[in-house]
This record gives structure tokens, sequence and C-alpha cells, in this order.
């Protein structure tokens, strides 16, 4: 039986003189280039309280770097070859989410030697259109108005008719 382990040594000088550097910088890998310019837009959005698609950002990439190196025995060893760019903010646009509704966050807090359920915000949940991954996002009290205005200026609400099936719901119910 074939083991799955893999041996690493370290390269003789003759191999590192070989080596096409890709990254600009010695020693990082591409994932880690990515990965870290990844996390500093992915922050930016998450500070934002905006939705930002991570998941379809490393898929694009690992799609892209299997492209690359695909047919790796035919490519020139250049190290262009290996540099593209990605667009990282495309991902954090809202065209690319459908806004699935948002509920109230409740925790319990302490009051009076009491623990009474008070409201500490909303979350708000996106799917991804391209990949119909789920994004949640959970906003603090006081930035709700904010993010409810963001949410009606970037996507088509149908909160009246929600409200018109709920309320049609409860009566169903009230009948019975």
């Amino acid at each position: 039986m074939v083991s799955n382990a893999q041996f690493f040594r370290k390269a003789t000088e003759a191999e590192k003189s070989e080596y096409i550097e890709v990254t600009g910088k010695k020693g990082d890998s591409i994932l880690n280039v990515f990965s870290s310019k990844l996390a500093a837009v992915q922050q930016k959005y998450t500070k934002a309280f905006r939705p930002f698609d991570t998941f379809g950002a490393r898929m694009d990439f690992e799609a892209k770097i299997r492209e690359k190196t695909g047919d790796s025995s035919t490519m020139s060893q250049s190290a262009d070859n290996f540099k593209f760019n990605v667009d990282l903010e495309s991902y954090g646009d809202a065209s690319k989410f459908n806004y699935m509704g948002s509920v109230e966050t409740i925790a319990d807090k302490l009051l009076d030697g009491i623990r009474q359920p008070s409201v500490i915000g909303q979350s708000y949940d996106f799917k991804g259109k391209s990949r119909g991954n789920g994004i949640t996002i959970y906003v603090p009290k006081d930035k709700v108005p904010a993010m409810d205005k963001w949410v009606k200026d970037n996507f088509e609400t149908k909160t009246e008719e929600v409200v018109k099936e709920v309320k049609k719901e409860v009566k169903t119910k009230e009948a019975k």
C-alpha cells in the first residue's frame, strides 16, 4: 500500500539556483500573498458591516492556480506565467448578493439580579448569487439604522409583501 505522506527536504544549491521567484518577496508563497491581501480587504468590509464573498474569492483564486499550473510540463518556466491579479474589491459588490432578510439578535442581560432578554443588534442574511453561499452579518443596535438604509438603497426588499403574508398567517391561526 502506498502512503499519502509527503517528505520534505532542503533544496540543494543547484536546485535553489533554478528557482523562479513569483511572489516578489523571497520566501512567501502565492497562497500566503493572496491570503494576506484577502484578509485585508475582508476586514475592511467586516468593519463597514457589508457582505463580502470570501468563499467565492478563494474558489476563483484556486481555479486560476489550477488553470496556470494545469499543464506545467509544456509551460515555459517564467515568473510571468504565475503572476495574475484578482480584483478582490469586486467580491464585496452589493450586486453579487441577494438580501434574504434580517432578524433581531437577542441576548440575556442581568438587570437587578434578573436575567432579561434584550435586543443587542440585528443579523442580516445575504446569499451569494454566483455560488449560493450564505453570509450573515451581525450589526450592533446603534448601527442598525445605517445598515437598514444601505439595504434599502441596494436591494429590493419585499417588506410590505412579507408583512401582509405574516398578518394573513396570524389571522388564519387565530381563526382556528
